[in-house]
């Protein structure tokens, strides 16, 4: 199947988004990670063989692609479809995360199909999604006050936002990351992985770095590292989404994070896009528990997304629940996997 026909099938199904597109899987193939792309009748989807040290398995993000996710038959083809390539790859089990909406009726169909939920996500379940056919002062009207109050902070700073596809900007991204990292507890992305990613969907024109640098200095002739505050944003199938960000602890400081987000939303709007996804949000009771311990100066997230997941309910929009990831065993060494994520679930604070 061509890039075109691929690309043509998904407008079928317009919930589609990034993770599903052609660019998405010549990125993984990149990182040597085989990528099967499957249309049928009633669907299609894109499968990614990820060899992990604790056995190889199947992922299919954001899919599958369904004309009907209630049918039973549909799904039931996609299964088969799933099977014979994981049987050809060996791998132990498939996890997918369709691109549906959660409900009951869709996890009875899927059970049907011989899905248990997954210990571990693939990729945002719960998200916050902003409608950019509103105004700029529709936009600003519906965030929370303190949000309005930090974008004119910003402008009143002279605070910049600069955009770019220059991808050598990957160094500075990798070492705001690894001090981000530090900072919340997370292990960052390697340079390979998100190199590969940015050059997949610069080839598409759907990717750009947003970045801020450390104010009261010239813009001309300003050494890279001195920025503050970056972003990475991906614009793909009318939807705009904000994929990676990372800062240094200087930027904290500034409003730096809030002039990248309100520059993102107007690069969206110029380019057309119907939406920006926010791209990860978390539970309302977990939200509730952090704020909670440190009301009494015990601050201790029950999530470790909690402290961005505020950040971005500031920017308003709604919440959108994405059927959560699936896992379909096919091997005894299915359960070895299942401990292994349970553990690191509980160690991440996921």
């Amino acid at each position: 199947m061509t890039k075109q026909d691929w690309e043509n099938n998904l407008d079928k199904f317009p919930e589609a988004n990034f993770l599903q597109s052609w660019a998405w899987g010549e990125f993984h193939l990149k990182l040597n990670h085989p990528v099967y792309r499957i249309s049928f009748d009633q669907g299609m989807f894109q499968i990614i063989v990820e060899p992990a040290k604790r056995g190889r398995y199947l992922t299919v993000p954001g899919g599958p692609l369904l004309k009907d996710y209630f049918s039973s038959s549909q799904w039931k083809q996609a299964v088969s479809l799933m099977k014979e390539i994981a049987l050809k790859e060996k791998c132990s089990f498939v996890r997918i995360r369709p691109q549906a909406g959660n409900s009951d009726a869709l996890a009875s169909v899927i059970k049907q199909n011989g899905f248990r939920p997954a210990p571990m996500h693939l990729h945002a379940q719960l998200t916050r999604i902003l409608d950019l056919s509103l105004s700029d002062d529709e936009l600003l009207r519906q965030m929370r006050k303190s949000t309005r109050y930090e974008i004119k902070k910003a402008g009143k700073m002279g605070i910049i936002v600069e955009k770019s596809q220059d991808e050598s900007l990957i160094d500075d991204f990798i070492r705001l990351q690894t001090k981000t990292a530090k900072r919340e507890g997370f292990v960052p992305f390697s340079r390979k992985f998100l190199s590969e990613q940015f050059k997949a969907f610069k080839n598409e024109n759907a990717v750009k770095f947003f970045y801020v640098k450390r104010p009261g200095l010239p813009r001309e002739g300003q050494a890279l590292s001195r920025i503050l505050s970056m972003a990475i944003a991906i614009f793909c199938r009318k939807e705009a989404v904000y994929h990676y960000a990372a800062s240094g602890d200087e930027a904290r400081k500034t409003p730096a994070a809030y002039a990248i987000q309100w520059a993102i939303i107007q690069e969206a709007k110029k380019l057309g896009m119907k939406t920006y996804n926010l791209w990860g949000d978390v539970e309302d009771d977990k939200l509730s528990a952090c704020w909670r311990t440190h009301r009494f100066a015990m601050y201790q997230p029950a999530h470790r997304f909690a402290g961005p997941s505020l950040f971005k309910r500031g920017f308003g929009g709604g919440q959108f629940s994405y059927f959560p990831a699936h896992d379909l065993p096919l091997s005894w060494k299915y359960w070895i996997n299942w401990g292994i994520e349970n553990i690191r679930k509980l160690s991440r604070s996921l």
